[in-house]
């Protein structure tokens, strides 16, 4: 019944109309064969964007899980070293965001103090204004308004007479709303200022509860680097720990390399190995040990270089990047390692607070960490290496 209905009904359209149905129908199949294609991409692109973080999430879970397994292999000196360096790094975050959140504070109150000064000046202009029109109001009392219309003869003249008290009444009215909105309005501007000056000052009263805080880890920490450097000096040789520290950090590494294989993130990104002797410096200092350099009493050799600086110095990216590693190792202190693909990383030791967790994407020159504040041996600032598929490369090769 239905079907025949529809074609009694395709009989009974005009010639026009079938061939605009016609068209209408091409149009669309048209549309869907050309759009159907940048459908199909963008639903693939999308799931192995997917697929991508997943992969990537997946290695930062296997790295964790190493990190987990080799801090079983501290000792206690070096426990209480990394618990030490890790409040401070937590507590220097924390005051670094509530200065952020101070400085937003000081600005909306210089902000609020000259809206509130505006205001003022409105309201005595408002306020003169309406104390004009008091007194014409007071010495036209005793003329009545009426009585002058009425005594009009000339009609003309009268209506001239009503409009311009029309016009002068509508004015004092909208002198009266304006004061009572500045008035409103300063209020309202009055109550933000003292919520934002309470907020300000349990702020600043916040950030100096944080500062004696970070003053007492810090001392944590000197009794801690204190405690590792006799532990050292009992149970073994300092070349053996050194030696430890080092091969630490390598067995990361290479789980790092084993964890990412497949992960292919960087199609985006400027190749690493392009930027050859033109790559910004993490941090701008000094170099005061050079990549292959000696040290534990000439036995080993440095895979890196330190950059002296202020304790708190911000360090940057040197290109864009997957951080894949963001916590304390035992001998680098608190790390940084960036993956840039094509087999190229990027290290940042002894760091004092860490800005950026793993997984984290960063583009070239963010900041990552702040510099560290050293110790007995090593100077503030930071470590820095560059290393591809896992030998180490010199960063002053690649620095600008």
């Amino acid at each position: 019944m239905k079907i025949a209905w529809q074609q009694t009904r395709a009989n009974l359209l005009e010639p026009s109309q079938k061939v605009r149905l016609m068209h209408r129908s091409r149009f669309i199949c048209f549309c869907f064969l050309v759009f159907l294609p940048s459908f199909i991409n963008a639903a693939e692109n999308i799931e192995l964007t997917q697929q991508e973080l997943d992969s990537v999430n997946f290695a930062i879970s296997e790295i964790q899980d190493w990190l987990t397994d080799a801090s079983t292999r501290q000792s206690a000196a070096e426990t209480q070293l990394q618990e030490a360096e890790t409040e401070v790094a937590r507590i220097s975050q924390s005051i670094a965001e509530l200065e952020l959140v101070i400085a937003n504070r000081q600005s909306e109150l210089v902000d609020l103090q000259e809206q509130q000064t505006g205001l003022t000046n409105r309201l005595e202009v408002d306020q003169e204004l309406l104390s004009q029109a008091i007194r014409i109001a007071y010495l036209a009392n005793d003329q009545s308004f009426l009585k002058t219309l009425l005594n009009q003869e000339d009609i003309a003249e009268s209506a001239r007479l009503l409009h311009y008290s029309r016009v002068f009444s509508d004015s004092q009215l909208n002198n009266i709303n304006s004061y009572r909105n500045a008035l409103s309005e300063l209020d309202r501007v009055n109550e933000s200022l003292t919520v934002t000056l309470n907020e300000l000052n349990a702020q600043q009263r916040a950030l100096q509860n944080e500062a004696a805080a970070l003053s007492e880890a810090k001392q944590d920490r000197a009794i801690a680097l204190v405690n590792l450097n006799n532990d050292i000096a009992t149970r073994s040789s300092e070349l053996e720990t050194l030696e430890s520290s080092q091969q630490e950090l390598e067995a990361l590494l290479a789980e790092i390399r084993r964890a990412m294989e497949g992960v292919t993130s960087f199609a985006d990104v400027p190749p690493f190995a392009d930027e050859r002797g033109s790559l910004p410096p993490p941090l701008a200092g000094p170099v005061t040990t050079q990549f292959g350099s000696r040290y534990g009493d000439g036995n080993l050799e440095r895979r890196g270089i330190t950059i002296a600086a202020a304790a708190g110095t911000p360090v940057k990216a040197i290109h864009a990047g997957r951080i894949v590693f963001s916590d304390w190792l035992r001998g680098s202190g608190l790390l940084v390692i960036i993956d840039h693909g094509n087999g190229y990383m990027s290290l940042y030791g002894a760091n004092q607070a860490l800005t950026q967790a793993a997984g984290n994407w960063v583009d070239a020159g963010e900041t990552i960490a702040s510099s560290g504040a050293g110790s007995a041996r090593g100077p503030a600032g930071l470590y820095f290496e560059i290393r591809y598929r896992g030998e180490a490369q010199n960063p002053q090769n690649w620095l600008r």
